[in-house]
């Protein structure tokens, strides 16, 4: 109705469970929230949510919530109608838009090139539509001395197409037993393809360097233990009230106090990766090119 066109909406319902006290107390806030809202979200018992999902293993789970509304639209459809609302307001919209075109000039000789959640629609697209983005980045790929991928979080088959497409890999952890389940996950695949590509593990949001160097300690030697492999240590980014206060000012931390810990544990860690010899294989492909090699790997899911 908003944007007068259909979406291809579909509203299955939402189920969120918690594993942790703290976590279900985290979802029961959340719901209040909601409820302030008009969000008509609920707190539901472990029978409720094996009505909603049947097949559902709820061993070891202290909470649930879920919403009925809750859903998911056709990205094509969402997408088209949203730039047709947007026309309709007055925006100019332009289209065939080289790459070039859409570099943003950041602070300290940083170009970036802005993404959405694109991702997973490139590891869909055809091969020929791939080819055409490899080729406008290679028009501008030498200009620069390092290029770096933020592939965001989790063991998807696009962000591991995109990792084995890199020349290193620095994979961030977390205090957090998930974190560190996923890192293992991530790890364990690169391992199995890949057995010389530069691993590195630096860890975030820890009290104390000791800490951070005992969680890698404890990663790496599961890493030798059932992977033959090693990876490097990156180093450690402490819990911060900077890096806080920089994202509500938008401002990189490292430029705005560059003084800080966290600052000087971005440096060591972009010391120890410029000191990693890169591995290629012998393949100078660039990124998009290797997707498309990469995609085509059918990868084994049994972490």
């Amino acid at each position: 109705e908003e944007l007068g066109l259909p979406i291809g909406l579909h509203q299955g319902g939402y189920l969120v469970i918690a594993y942790k006290e703290s976590e279900f107390d985290q979802l029961k806030k959340n719901v209040a929230l909601q409820n302030s809202l008009g969000i008509k979200s609920k707190v539901i018992s472990a029978d409720e949510a094996k009505e909603i999902v049947p097949i559902l293993n709820v061993d070891g789970a202290v909470g649930f919530t879920f919403h009925d509304r809750d859903g998911h639209g056709d990205p094509f459809l969402t997408t088209f109608a949203y730039a047709e609302a947007a026309r309709r307001l007055g925006v100019e919209i332009f289209t065939y838009t080289e790459v070039e075109d859409i570099i943003v000039e950041g602070p300290g000789n940083i170009d970036v090139l802005p993404a959405s959640s694109a991702t997973l629609d490139l590891i869909e697209a055809e091969d020929a539509f791939l080819r055409k983005v490899s080729a406008a980045f290679k028009r501008f790929n030498y200009e620069y001395d390092f290029m770096i991928l933020d592939t965001g979080a989790g063991i998807g088959q696009n962000v591991i197409s995109f990792l084995l497409g890199a020349h290193k890999i620095l994979v961030v952890i977390t205090p957090d037993p998930a974190s560190i389940t996923d890192a293992y996950a991530v790890i364990k695949i690169i391992r199995t393809i890949d057995k010389n590509v530069p691993v590195f593990l630096s860890v975030n949001m820890v009290g104390s360097n000791d800490e951070g160097e005992i969680l890698f300690k404890k990663m790496n030697l599961m890493v030798q233990k059932f992977l033959d492999s090693r990876i490097a240590f990156g180093g450690s980014v402490l819990k911060d009230d900077m890096i806080g206060r920089s994202v509500r000012t938008q401002r990189p931390f490292i430029l705005e106090y560059p003084n800080s810990g966290s600052a000087n544990a971005i440096r060591v860690l972009n010391r120890r990766l410029l000191q990693a010899a890169k591995n290629n294989g012998g393949n100078e492909a660039n990124i998009f090119e290797k997707l498309i090699e990469n995609r085509k790997i059918q990868l084994e899911w049994n972490i």
